[in-house]
């Protein structure tokens, strides 16, 4: 599946993983990139549902998305629970979502918006 670098630019909008609310394909290495203007600062909102496939003792062992602001890890997400909401204090922000060859979860959609600094 192909799902190579996606830039965002608009000062709101919804990112999901591909298929969502269907399964997501296997195999993928996706890079969501939101990009908005300095002074700004971007906030996430996980939305349900919200299933990214997890094991009960390893975290996030097969598909996983990570979260980054400014270069830092905010976070590694997986399972069923909705993340919290996300105040990055950034303009800029990237999403990785990697997946393994199997599984069967729905994926995740998020919407981020825009608050002036």
């Amino acid at each position: 599946a192909e799902c190579s670098s996606e830039l965002y630019t608009e000062a709101s909008g919804y990112i999901s993983s591909l298929e969502y609310p269907r399964s997501y394909p296997p195999d993928l290495r996706c890079n969501y990139s939101i990009r908005v203007e300095r002074g700004l600062t971007l906030h996430l909102k996980f939305l349900e549902p919200f299933d990214i496939e997890d094991h009960p003792e390893v975290p996030c062992p097969y598909d996983q998305l990570q979260i980054y602001a400014n270069g830092k890890n905010i976070g590694e997400f997986c399972g069923k629970q909705r993340p919290p909401d996300l105040d990055t204090s950034s303009n800029a922000v990237d999403l990785l979502f990697f997946t393994d060859e199997s599984g069967d979860s729905r994926g995740w959609k998020l919407r981020y918006t825009t608050e002036i600094i």
